[in-house]
This record gives C-alpha cells, sequence and structure tokens, in this order.
C-alpha cells in the first residue's frame, strides 16, 4: 500500500478520499446537511426547464431576490444541472453533495502538493478532520466547500514559482470563484492583497502580473452570468449591508453559521489546532530558515484575521481560518530541519503534535454525530407541497413564516411563489416593514396582530388577515406545528381562515 501511494500519489490521493467521502455521507444517509442544499438543487432545476439565461426569480415574492432578478450562485447552479435528470431529485442531491465533498477535498490536496509540502494527503486529511464545523461543512451541497478549497489552491500559486502556467491557473481559480459564489469574491481579494503585503514587506515590490491575471478573471466570473450587476447588488446586501445592520444590533434571525463563535465552542473545536499552530509558531520564531519563508507569513496572517472573524463575526469564518492554518503548519513542518532530531524538545514537540493529531478526529467525528440529530428530512414539506400543487392555483402565494423552510418548499413545488428565502436580510432590504410583520409571526410573538417596526403603539398594530390579505396577497399561510404553536392556536379558531392540510409536523392554512 505504501509503495503504491509513493508511486501514484495523486491516484492514491484521489481513491483515499473517494472512499473517505463515500463514508462520510453513508454516515449522513437519509438525511441531508443543509436546508440550502434543496434550494440550490431546486434553482439549476430551473435552468434545466427555462434556460441557463434566465434570470427572474419571483418565487420570493417580498425579497431583493426578485427585485434584482440575479443569481448569486450561478457558477454552482449550472453545475448542477445534470444532477437534475435523476429521476429521484432527491437523488441528485445526496449525488450532488459526495461530489460536492470529493471536490473540494481534491482542490485542498491540489493546494498542498502545489505547495510541495511533505505529506499532501496527510494534511488534506487533516483539514478535514481538524474541526467538526468544517467536517459537517464538507457533506453540503452548496458552493462553500469548493470556495473553501479554491481560496487555498489561489493561495497556493501566489506564492509559489511564477510561470505563464501559474499566471493562467491564478486567472481561472478567480473566476471560478466569483462565478460559483460571487458574494464571496472578498475571500480571494483578501488573499492576494495578504500575500502582496507580506512579498512587498520581503522583496519590496508589487507583483503586477500576478495582479493583471487576478482582477481580469474575478471580473470574468462576475460577467460570466445572466445580469451581473443585479448579483453585484445582492452581493453587496448578502455582505456588506448585512454586516453593518448586525453591527446596528439588528435582530435579524440568522443561520447558526453567522453567529460568532464563543469561548466554549474554541475549548469544543479548536484546542487540537490551537495546539498545532503553538508549536508550529515555536519552530518558526526560532528557526531562522523557516522564519525566512514569506509563504508560511502570508498563511499565519489570514489564519489570525479568519480566527479573529470567527468570534466577531461568523462562525462560518472558522472553515478560513483551519484550512489556512493547517497550511501554516504543514509550511513549517515541511521546512524544519532540527539540529538533534533525537533531543528531547524534538521528541516534546513530536509528541504532542501526535496528541493532537490523534485527539481531532475521535473528538470531531462525536461531535459530527451530535450534528447528524440536526439534519433534514428530505420529506419535509413534501406532502402539504404536493396538496398545494394539486389543490391551489398557479403562483398562489403561500405565506411561510420561516425564511428558512423555503429551501424545502421550492425543491418540491415550484408552481406556488413564497415570501423569502435563503436569508432574511433579503426581505429586511426589500421592506423593513414586511420584514418586522414577519419577524413576530416567525418568533410566535404575533397572532391576532402583528406590526411593521420592532416596536409598536397601539395604534400601530394591525390585524393578522389584513396584513396577509392586503400586504402580502398571501394565499395561503403555512406553519410548523413545533415552532408557531400560538400561531396555529389562534389560526385553527379564527373566523377568516380554513384549516385546508395538515400533518403532524405542519399545518396549512387558507385564507377566506
Amino acid at each position: 500500500m505504501i509503495t503504491v501511494i509513493r508511486r501514484y500519489p495523486t491516484l492514491a490521493a484521489f481513491v483515499i478520499l473517494l472512499i473517505f467521502s463515500l463514508l462520510l455521507h453513508v454516515r449522513l444517509l437519509p438525511a441531508v446537511a443543509d436546508t440550502d442544499s434543496f434550494y440550490h438543487f431546486g434553482h439549476a432545476s430551473i435552468y434545466k426547464t427555462s434556460g441557463i439565461f434566465t434570470s427572474a426569480f419571483p418565487w420570493t415574492q417580498y425579497s431583493v431576490m426578485k427585485t434584482y432578478a440575479a443569481d448569486l450562485w450561478y457558477g454552482f447552479h449550472i453545475l448542477l444541472i445534470p444532477l437534475t435528470l435523476f429521476v429521484n431529485p432527491l437523488s441528485g442531491i445526496y449525488v450532488g453533495a459526495f461530489l460536492t465533498t470529493v471536490v473540494s477535498l481534491l482542490l485542498i490536496y491540489a493546494a498542498f502538493r502545489r505547495l510541495q509540502v511533505r505529506w499532501p494527503l496527510f494534511w488534506t486529511l487533516v483539514v478535514a478532520f481538524i474541526t467538526a464545523d468544517l467536517l459537517y461543512r464538507l457533506t453540503m451541497l452548496r458552493p462553500h466547500p469548493l470556495s473553501l478549497g479554491l481560496s487555498m489552491l489561489l493561495f497556493a500559486y501566489l506564492v509559489t514559482e511564477k510561470s505563464r502556467r501559474s499566471q493562467l491557473a491564478v486567472f481561472l481559480i478567480a473566476a471560478a470563484s466569483a462565478w460559483l459564489h460571487i458574494a464571496l469574491i472578498w475571500l480571494p481579494i483578501l488573499i492576494i492583497g495578504t500575500v502582496g503585503l507580506i512579498d512587498f514587506a520581503f522583496k519590496r515590490k508589487i507583483n503586477w502580473v500576478t495582479l493583471g491575471a487576478f482582477f481580469p478573471g474575478l471580473i470574468a466570473g462576475i460577467i460570466l452570468r445572466p445580469n451581473p450587476i443585479g448579483a453585484v447588488k445582492l452581493a453587496y446586501i448578502q455582505v456588506a449591508k448585512l454586516l453593518l445592520e448586525k453591527g446596528g444590533g439588528l435582530p435579524l434571525r440568522f443561520g447558526r453559521e453567522l453567529s460568532p463563535f464563543v469561548w466554549e465552542n474554541f475549548a469544543d473545536q479548536l484546542v487540537p489546532i490551537t495546539i498545532l499552530i503553538i508549536l508550529a509558531m515555536g519552530i518558526f520564531l526560532s528557526s531562522a530558515q523557516v522564519k525566512k519563508l514569506a509563504s508560511a507569513w502570508s498563511s499565519l496572517l489570514v489564519s489570525l484575521i479568519f480566527f479573529a472573524l470567527t468570534f466577531l463575526v461568523a462562525r462560518r469564518s472558522n472553515e478560513v481560518f483551519v484550512g489556512f492554518a493547517v497550511i501554516f503548519v504543514s509550511l513549517v513542518f515541511s521546512h524544519w530541519r532540527p539540529a538533534d532530531k533525537k533531543s528531547w524538545l524534538t521528541r516534546a514537540v513530536g509528541l504532542a503534535a501526535l496528541i493532537a493529531l490523534i485527539y481531532a478526529p475521535f473528538k470531531n467525528l462525536h461531535r459530527f454525530d451530535t450534528y447528524l440529530t440536526n439534519a433534514f428530512d428530505p420529506s419535509h414539506f413534501q406532502a402539504v407541497s404536493a396538496w398545494l400543487k394539486t389543490n391551489s392555483q398557479s403562483e398562489a402565494i403561500v405565506f411561510n413564516t420561516h425564511w428558512d423552510s423555503f429551501g424545502q418548499l421550492f425543491f418540491w413545488n415550484r408552481q406556488n411563489y413564497y415570501i423569502n428565502g435563503m436569508d432574511p436580510i433579503f426581505e429586511y432590504a426589500y421592506s423593513p416593514s414586511l420584514y418586522w410583520k414577519t419577524h413576530f409571526y416567525a418568533i410566535d410573538a404575533a397572532t391576532a396582530a402583528t406590526c411593521g417596526k420592532i416596536r409598536c403603539t397601539s395604534e400601530e398594530v394591525e390585524d393578522t388577515y389584513s396584513v396577509l390579505k392586503n400586504d402580502f396577497h398571501a394565499s395561503y399561510i403555512l406553519l410548523e406545528k413545533r415552532r408557531n404553536p400560538q400561531l396555529n392556536k389562534y389560526l385553527s379558531i379564527a373566523l377568516k381562515f380554513s384549516r385546508v392540510f395538515e400533518t403532524d409536523k405542519e399545518v396549512l392554512y387558507k385564507l377566506l
């Protein structure tokens, strides 16, 4: 086995990562890791039936997604089109998630190969196993794992020997990053800025040739989509406006990934990588040879930036922190040549690193299993969606009280329209008043009435039927019993609402 890996390292890595990905997804089945997976697959289905230049998106009626008629994840959805050919669409999601894992890991492996570190396959698996959040993220049918792999590969090309082929690679990686996920174009920009800063500190010059490949690549990735201007506006809302509103204290109902880490999360997930970083830092600062590595300085700086963002902005930044922290550690250990390999210090460093590397997968596989209990039942909303397709008028609006239910509703039923989806900031940017009216239903604080401000006087309160009928033009309101018990209790006796469909999890009311 060792001989095969040494003789055919890339082929061996491909097979091992393929098997690893398969085991990861078998462990997850039949659940789906993330509700956005349903939305991404559904949008790819739209391109299959309506053409790849379709930009209108009326399925979220009270969202800037409809206003700007653009797709933030256009390239990713185009790549998913072949998966929509499965007779059972769930099979398309399962296969797509598996392929996303494989390709993401191969991109990370390619980055370590390009950096010429020792044991690139080993370090790829370290990235996968070092935190439970990243391990779970790798199972999602979303562009984020691919964006991480592309960012690490971009870094590898930026810090290694420059050639015409490497400039072409920088162009293509930049284009792919923007094409797949335009809201994350700030990530490659931050990476090239960090690398450029360190290069300038070491060499006192700017690499204009690399910049000349990078920025045209980004522009190409932006414009290779229908309505690129609308996509840029949506990206601004999802990133810049969201940060501004969060900083201003707006109580948007985010997904867990957009909440920052607390120190309890540090103790739960980041102890092994912290041990490796401390060991690598000790070697880095004490070894004159390793200290000269500009690539190590760059990766360390990127990792520290995202470590801060993990605790200040969103836990999702943890993935980039981990990826670049492992790059830093791998560079240090690959270039470290201890004067005495048998000294107590060298052995102590090796033992501490070994303990961290053994502890991480055991700890994080256990944590990964706890995440599986919160994975998404693919049949959720299937029955009510089937009823709506049969019994409601085409394009009738269904008021979904929770933005995060949109993905599955859209997956199972694209005949009807909904209120909002993907992110709450999109409804807020469309209309703060409508956002607040939805918000109070979502938190189950509104029953007979709601209002369009964070705090309302008695004169500003509006009755529920009028709001749903006149403001949202809704024909139906869909509730999840677990999340809206009080609203469900009210609607069950309200005169202008008729319960037309019910399961053990959700209930659908028609506005009379």
